[in-house]
């Protein structure tokens, strides 16, 4: 049931606008589907829109479900047939049951299985078969019965929904089913966005086909009545020229697959943003890369943050691999989450090990932010430890350095694989300060900040300083220019966030 589960996410998350974009870009495909249907058998039939409107059902719920409402009224007044009215409640009904249908056989709507496409199959088929039905006891009742007999006009209308069902029906399925799962795994997925990125792309495909149909059109039309009325034109000759027939079968198949070739690339599009976001320490960067443009290579002032588990070797060997990485992905997912509510970039994980850098989309206290994520960083996985020893899992401690600097930011590495990093004295020196809180004393934080992060901090010369820092000093391997260095004393937390907290707003405030 993952489809259904993924359609349920898409529903409620699908904005006021979203769902008028789709019902907007629904009515279009429908009012076009109809015109080539008509083309195909003499009248203004539904030619396919039945298996689109299911699909926009099953992804945006009663958005699909209004677009089976107004497509009948949309191709009446477009093409001044008010009878097709009358198939409205035919449409509606015969879409609700199929999404009953879908649900009550538990058909996971990405078809992926064998026995998935032949319940949708089924389903279609008597979904279709009542519309049918519908359709022409309501024609008959209201003295515009079809030349037809009933039977056959059924016959007909459920021929005609349910051929497209099966090409290209279920490839399309496969196609936005496939396509909406990776937005819908967590809180931090960008669906608007993906739904925005779809009809960009589909909008062109539509605008394209819609100008090669009536410009073919008109010529066909005009070389073999010498007629300029369009429309009318197109009816009277629908059932004696061939190449309208054809044309309009193989715009009509264009259509539906244009749908799902744009989904697939604004899928493809969104994941290699989504992709670079991820491995980029910002989003300019990531838009400049995706972009084209060259990535620059600057110097900065920033601060850099090292953290690194306390006993993980001890611990890692209690674990399965496999166990190991999923734990070490629980512990990387927590501290994350902490990173990126305090504005930090993480540039690497190093075994066990995260570098931080603040300071890369804006100087504006850096430091502050730093420490800040620092200490979050500590509640964080001393609520994580207990959480996995009450699991009967190994409780481990974390130690974290801190240190202010210029360093120069750019793309490391070969032609063949690059890296968005920094390098200079200070990645050095914050990794060696993570190091020396190894040897914190009793009453202050495993969190080392260097003379100048805690100069950057404003807390040098702040008159609560001694309350809250405790000097210590420090003898770093392969650092000379570092031989003291601050801690937190753990009761003085209180009073350096207050004093953070507060610098930070009178910076935001100028």
């Amino acid at each position: 049931m993952a489809g259904e589960g993924a359609a349920a996410d898409m529903r409620t998350k699908l904005t006021l606008g979203g769902g008028m974009s789709f019902l907007a870009l629904g009515l279009l495909f429908t009012s076009l589907l109809a015109m080539f249907g008509s083309l195909l058998w003499g009248f203004i039939p539904y030619w396919a829109p039945f298996m689109f409107t299911n699909l926009l059902a099953l992804y945006t719920g009663v958005w699909g479900v209004l677009v089976a409402v107004l497509a009948p009224i949309a191709t009446a007044i477009l093409f001044q047939d008010p009878n097709s009215v009358l198939d409205a409640p035919a449409n509606v009904g015969q879409t609700l049951l199929f999404l009953a249908l879908m649900r009550v056989l538990r058909v996971d709507i990405g078809l992926r299985t064998v026995d998935d496409c032949i319940k949708y199959l089924f389903i279609t088929m008597v979904s279709a078969a009542t519309g049918g039905a519908v359709a022409w006891a309501l024609a008959t009742a209201f003295g515009h019965a079809p030349t037809e007999g009933g039977l056959h006009f059924t016959g007909l209308w459920m021929f005609e929904n349910t051929t497209p069902a099966i090409l290209p029906g279920i490839w399309l399925h496969r196609v936005v089913s496939a396509t909406s799962q990776p937005f819908t795994e967590s809180e931090n997925t960008h669906p608007k966005s993906w739904m925005r990125r779809t009809l960009e792309y589909t909008i062109p495909w539509m605008a394209t086909l819609v100008i090669i149909s009536t410009l073919l059109g008109v010529m066909l039309v005009s070389r073999h009545t010498g007629a300029t009325g369009f429309w009318d034109e197109f009816l009277k000759n629908a059932t004696t020229t061939p190449a309208l027939r054809i044309i309009a079968l193989v715009l009509s198949i264009s259509i539906l697959f244009s749908v799902g070739i744009a989904v697939q690339q604004a899928r493809q599009s969104w994941t290699l943003v989504e992709a670079v976001r991820r491995h980029m320490p910002n989003r300019r960067l990531s838009e400049l890369l995706t972009g084209g443009a060259a990535i620059p290579t600057e110097q900065r002032l920033v601060t850099v943050v090292f953290t690194d588990l306390r006993g993980f070797t001890e611990t890692s060997a209690q674990f399965e691999p496999g166990d190991l990485v999923t734990w070490l992905n629980t512990y990387f997912t927590h501290m994350g989450a902490v990173i990126e509510r305090h504005g930090g970039a993480i540039d690497k994980f190093i075994g066990d090990g995260i570098m931080i850098v603040f300071g890369l989309q804006s100087p504006d206290a850096q430091a502050r932010q730093a420490l800040l994520c620092a200490l979050d960083m500590l509640v964080e996985i001393e609520a994580w430890q207990k959480a996995s020893v009450a699991r009967g899992l190994p409780a481990v401690g974390m130690g974290v350095g801190i240190h202010s600097g210029i360093v120069t930011a750019g793309e490391i590495g070969s032609p063949q694989r690059k890296q968005y990093t920094v390098i200079g004295s200070v990645v050095n020196t914050s990794a060696r300060l993570e190091s020396a809180s190894k040897g914190v004393p009793d009453g202050a934080l495993p969190l080392v900040l260097s003379h100048e992060a805690a100069k950057h901090c404003g807390l040098l010369v702040h008159p609560e300083r001694d309350k809250i820092l405790l000097a210590i000093t420090v003898a770093l391997k392969g650092v000379v220019d570092v031989d003291s260095a601050w801690s937190v004393r753990a009761d003085g937390v209180g009073e350096l966030r207050a004093a953070m907290s507060g610098a930070i707003e009178a910076i935001k405030l100028r």
